[in-house]
């Protein structure tokens, strides 16, 4: 599914944006910290680009807020099955249901994380 109108990328504007925002610091520095794991993390997202954000023309950074978010969950991920589900439901956190989608979309995205998160200590 790709975002299609006005009103969805206007509800996307709603979304826990903010919360992103006012957290950057605290972001950044796991960037900065993380930085190989946060590329690679990165680089999966925008593949597989759930949303259709990378489609539509935004920057390679735009899925940043969703790394921000999912990495901290990842050392408490113990499978496959666990990424899947914390990477969905942290697209339903960020995007709403309505927007993010089946859950079977995310599972290929979980499977290249996991093996991202097996060969990282975190």
């Amino acid at each position: 599914m790709y975002i299609r109108s006005t009103a969805e990328i206007n509800k996307l504007n709603d979304m826990p944006l903010r919360r992103y925002r006012k957290n950057m610091d605290k972001y950044q520095k796991l960037k900065n910290e993380h930085k190989e794991l946060w590329y690679q993390v990165s680089r999966v997202l925008n593949q597989f680009d759930p949303i259709g954000l990378i489609h539509i023309g935004c920057p390679n950074d735009e899925y940043d807020p969703e790394v921000s978010t999912i990495l901290p969950q990842l050392k408490q991920c113990k499978s496959e099955k666990d990424t899947w589900n914390m990477i969905y439901n942290e697209f339903v956190k960020w995007f709403d249901n309505s927007i993010t989608g089946a859950k079977e979309k995310y599972k290929p995205i979980a499977k290249e994380i996991w093996e991202i998160k097996k060969r990282h200590i975190i």
